[in-house]
């Protein structure tokens, strides 16, 4: 499985906004008030449910299963 570096945009409960994969196109990503970016490798193929799937742990900066 392929790694990726992605880009996700989650509010202050680490709820996820967005994901962007950072290696397809050169993006800036800019939050909203009261958002964050957090940026990690994560498998390719889980790039579309993670928005339904994790959340941002801020603390550990990491994504966690709720």
């Amino acid at each position: 499985m392929a790694h990726v570096k992605v880009s996700i945009v989650h509010d202050e409960f680490g709820e996820i906004v967005s994901v962007s994969c950072l290696e397809v196109a050169n993006v800036i990503v800019l939050p909203k008030e009261r958002q964050s970016v957090f940026v990690t490798d994560v498998d390719e193929k889980s790039i579309e449910n993670l928005i339904l799937t994790h959340r941002v742990d801020s603390s550990r900066r990491s994504l966690v299963s709720p």
